[in-house]
Order: C-alpha cells, then sequence, then structure tokens
C-alpha cells in the first residue's frame, strides 16, 4: 500500500470533508465500533456466564460482519445490502479464492486480522475475569479501536488493482466420456464449418454497457416501458437495431467470454475450472483477428474481478487497459474501483486518434457506472434510472464525437449489453418480452450492410463470427452459432441462456420447440419439454464437453 494512496482519503476526512459523506462514514462505519465496546463491556462487567457468553457471540458476530464490509470495500470498492448479498453472495462465495488472498495480504487486511486476534484475546481475558476496576481504561481503549476501526477501511484504498496471474497450464482436451441417465455420452469434438467472409476490413469497436436492459429502452420496448436511453434509441433509429437479440449469459464475466470465446458460459458452480481450460480459447475473437492481421486491444475502467483475469490472460489480446491506466490517475473511483463511462470513453478515444498502425484494430470495451450499486456519478446518488441516463448520455456523445472527428469512417461499432440489469424480473417485462424476457438486451450496428430493424434470433455468441463474416476473408461457425448477417431470417441453431435466478437452469430454443435443461453435479438432462432425440444428444454432448474441467 503506498502512502500517497492513503494519505488523500486522509486529508478529505479532515480537511476538505464533505459533511454527507462524513454522515455516510459515521452511519456505515461508527456503528459496529460503538456497539463492539458495548459487548465488550457487557462480557467485562458482568458476573453471569451465560451473559458473557451472549455479548462475546454478538460482538464476534459484528466482527465478522464488518470485516466483510471492510473487504468489499477494499476489493469492490462498494458496500452491498443485504438483498444484494443474497443475490450475488453464491457467485462471492464461488470465486472468493483470490479475493481472500489478495485482501488478507493488504495493509487493512493485516490490520483486520490483528483486531481480530486482539478482540479474540480480550474475549478470553473477560471469560475468565470481571473488571471492576480501572474500567475507564477499558472503555478508553475500545474507543481508541472503535476510532482506528472506522478510520482505516475508509482510508486505505488499494494502490493498484488485481494482476494477471501465471495459472498452471491445463490439458487441451479431455477423453473422458459423461455420463447422463445412465447412458454413456460419446467423446465430443466440436467442430467448425467455414465460408467465404466479405473481407471489408474494416475496423470494430464493440462497446459491452453494464446491465442495460432492452425495458429501459422506449426503442427496444416498442413504447411500452421507460424511455431511459434517449441516446441508445436515437442510434437504433439511425442505424440497425436487432430487437430478438439475447444474452447467452445473466452475469459480466460470462457474458465476456461467451462474445470472446463464442461458446456459452455453462457450468454448474465450479466457475473458474471453466473459465481456465485452453481448449475453450483456441479460436477466440483476439486470437482470430490478431491472426488476420488485426492488432487487439481490450478497454476496462474497472478491477479485475470474478474470473476476469483467467479469461484475458487466455483471449490473446495485443494489448489490455484497466483501472491502473495512467491516463485515469486522480480521477474518482467507483464500484470495482472504476472510473465512471465518459473517462473510459475518453481514453478510448485518446487511443483511436493515437493510433498509426495500418493494420485495422478490434477493440473491447467495457464499461461498469451502471452496474449495481447504481450510483450516478453526477450526483452521487443511488438510482437506476439516473445511472443508466448517465451511461446512455456518455455513449450518445462517445459515438458523436468519434463520428465528428471521422474516426468512424470505416468501423463497425456493435453496441450491446452483458446482460440484463441484476434485479428481479418484472412482470410488465414478461408481458412485453415474453417467456425470454430475462435474456433479452439491446443490439445496434452501426457501419454495417443490414438496413433497418432486424427480428431474427441471434445471441452472443453469434458476434465473434459474424464479424469474422463481415471482415475477413474467411468466417467459422460451430453448430450453435448463427451469422447475423445471412438472409436467412431464421436460424437453424439452438440458442441456450443460463438462467440467473436458477442458476443449475439452461433454456434451450431450437427454431419452434424449446425446453429446459437442468445442471446436476455430474451430467446435464432435458428437465422439462421434449427436443427431438438426435437433438437432444447433440446437445448434451455439447453441454457437457463445456462443463468437462474434471470435476466428476
Amino acid at each position: 500500500m503506498r502512502a500517497q494512496a492513503f494519505l488523500p482519503r486522509l486529508q478529505a476526512v479532515f480537511f476538505n470533508i464533505s459533511w454527507m459523506e462524513l454522515l455516510l462514514l459515521f452511519q456505515e462505519q461508527a456503528w459496529a465500533p460503538a456497539l463492539l465496546l458495548f459487548s465488550a463491556c457487557v462480557a467485562f462487567v458482568v458476573k453471569n456466564k451465560y451473559l458473557k457468553v451472549l455479548a462475546l457471540f454478538l460482538g464476534l458476530l459484528l466482527l465478522l460482519l464488518e470485516s466483510t464490509d471492510c473487504a468489499l470495500l477494499y476489493l469492490l470498492n462498494a458496500r452491498f445490502s443485504p438483498e444484494q448479498i443474497s443475490i450475488f453472495g453464491p457467485d462471492i462465495l464461488a470465486n472468493a479464492g483470490p479475493f481472500i488472498k489478495s485482501y488478507l495480504s493488504s495493509v487493512a487486511g493485516i490490520y483486520n486480522i490483528i483486531l481480530i486476534v486482539i478482540w479474540l484475546l480480550l474475549g478470553i481475558f473477560s471469560w475468565r475475569y470481571t473488571l471492576n476496576i480501572n474500567f475507564k481504561k477499558v472503555i478508553l481503549i475500545f474507543a481508541v479501536m472503535g476510532f482506528i476501526w472506522y478510520l482505516v477501511p475508509s482510508a486505505l484504498t488499494p494502490a493498484e488493482k488485481l494482476q494477471l496471474r501465471d495459472w498452471p497450464r491445463l490439458s487441451l482436451s479431455s477423453t473422458r466420456p459423461h455420463k447422463n441417465n445412465g447412458q454413456t455420452i460419446a467423446n465430443f469434438n466440436l467442430t467448425y464449418q467455414c465460408q467465404d467472409g466479405l473481407n471489408s476490413q474494416q475496423n470494430i469497436i464493440i462497446i459491452l454497457v453494464e446491465s442495460l436492459s432492452s425495458y429501459m429502452s422506449d426503442y427496444f420496448a416498442g413504447g411500452k416501458a421507460e424511455k431511459w436511453t434517449p441516446q441508445l434509441d436515437k442510434l437504433a433509429r439511425q442505424h440497425v437495431a436487432f430487437t430478438n437479440y439475447r444474452t447467452t449469459n445473466p452475469d459480466t464475466t460470462q457474458a465476456l467470454f461467451s462474445i470472446l470465446t463464442g461458446l456459452p458460459a455453462i457450468h454448474y458452480y465450479a466457475e473458474d475450472n471453466l473459465y481456465r481450460d485452453l481448449k475453450f480459447y483456441r479460436r477466440s475473437l483476439p486470437k482470430v483477428f490478431h491472426q488476420a492481421g488485426y492488432h487487439t486491444a481490450f478497454f476496462t475502467s474497472a478491477s479485475f474481478v470474478f474470473s476476469k483475469d483467467y479469461i484475458l490472460e487466455r483471449l490473446g489480446f495485443d494489448e489490455i487497459s484497466t483501472s491502473i491506466d495512467p491516463f485515469y490517475s486522480g480521477k474518482k473511483r467507483f464500484v470495482f474501483h472504476s472510473v465512471s463511462d465518459d473517462v473510459l470513453y475518453d481514453r478510448v478515444q485518446q487511443w483511436i486518434e493515437d493510433y498509426k498502425q495500418q493494420n485495422p484494430y478490434l477493440l473491447v470495451l467495457e464499461t461498469t457506472t451502471s452496474h449495481s450499486p447504481y450510483i450516478d456519478p453526477v450526483s452521487g446518488e443511488k438510482s437506476l434510472e439516473k445511472t443508466i441516463r448517465y451511461a446512455d448520455k456518455a455513449l450518445g456523445d462517445f459515438i458523436a464525437d468519434l463520428a465528428h472527428k471521422k474516426l468512424l469512417d470505416h468501423t463497425l461499432v456493435v453496441i450491446t449489453a452483458d446482460h440484463r440489469v441484476m434485479l428481479p424480473l418484472t412482470q410488465q417485462e414478461t408481458n412485453i418480452f415474453g417467456p425470454q424476457a430475462e435474456a433479452i438486451v439491446p443490439f445496434v450496428l452501426i457501419g454495417s450492410p443490414l438496413k433497418g430493424k432486424q427480428t431474427g434470433l441471434s445471441t452472443h455468441i453469434d458476434i465473434g463470427p459474424s464479424l469474422e463474416y463481415l471482415t475477413l476473408p474467411q468466417a467459422c461457425f460451430h453448430p450453435y452459432q448463427h451469422n447475423i448477417f445471412s438472409p436467412k431470417t431464421i436460424r437453424n441453431s439452438c440458442t441456450l441462456f443460463q438462467s440467473f435466478t436458477e442458476k443449475d437452469t439452461i433454456y434451450v430454443e431450437c427454431q419452434d420447440q424449446s425446453a429446459q435443461l437442468c445442471l446436476t453435479q455430474k451430467s446435464d438432462f432435458i428437465c422439462k419439454g421434449e427436443l427431438p432425440k438426435d437433438t437432444t444428444e447433440n446437445l448434451l454432448s455439447f453441454t457437457n464437453w463445456i462443463r468437462d474441467n474434471k470435476r466428476y
């Protein structure tokens, strides 16, 4: 931890204070030390062993809760409400290893460990002794501890984000068969069929807007829902919009994996194992375009969380810009230590203006501002609507600036969402979008040969090979991908979507037929609906192949 990361926060607390921020700090941080002090005093003073046990238990519970809060502040630069913890808790726990290691090795983590040890020692001491004298000293000790507890988590911020790790290389393939309800599924090899591409050699910019839902858009909801995205709606009307476009997964890391590998991120629980397997990255989007002579770059304003480091290490980008980019120095930080979307767009615009190479480029942008807990960078309010409006304006300004500076010439811009907003599905959304409402997100293309509104079904895993088809001499598709630039309006392949509310459920749609695929620890099976036998066998072979990470 660098001293300069600590001193500005210390100065802000004492000399340049925002009274609203101070009030929030006292409200969210000072209550725990006060209650800890109270429980310690009770444990030291009372003689009844049962009351001592109760006081010590309550104190330990508060200590663990506050430790969790400090860890979230340090690692994610955010606090989550009990409701959000109930939603995101399982995913956080499933990927907790790198977080815990990073936090415990930080100054804030070491301080937390020391505080827990002190508390346990004082608890043992208070169990054996009842203090009737020097009581003021005990109160003074805990008052000092409480003040330090308040100050340290508020003042300490990580000087830099988690870096890519040199993870052990895993086997490229598996030779073990899978079992499904007692039936052996033959070894599966994913095959690709290639076709000639249009070879336009356009530059490509892919923008993944965080948590952008179609119901937030007047255009994509057909005027039946919110009107929070006027800039996106304007772009949709001026260019090409897909109104039946779907994400394959319900969270950012899964969506990023799906778009950039062309494979749905189907997992059961051990999600990290999926992201580490090198067999999924053979035809990653950055690798394919790099081999075709493109320069590839990934821009995110946030720190690496939820296995993103595993993915980016294997995808093969030529360069990666993250939250520690010098361009962001001194900028205000939000959830996941990210800068606001407009700052990210400024960084990308600078990169495009400075790009002097002859080769075309592929840029992938990942925004963060509209992520939970939905803090509006302008007002500081916690408001989903204001956050989405801010993200929409930043997006519109970015595209307008590129167009004004002639930086969109010979460039294809892809605008979509990583996933729908991580909030419960409303009845209004279901009424508008039908049973697939959880998966439907906006999709806009700028600079493509298509015209007008597109109603054909397409998904995240279609983006990669479709871009290959448009810009490269050759494009290759596996059986579950579809060319969005194809004149065919009906896709032959099935679409898959992993539910947000039921992580063990995959919704499958194959032309006019639909079904649900249930994941278990050892196999997958169709648990609702019915598909043709050959379709079912191929689907189960595919999903079991994806989930083969030496866990069974």
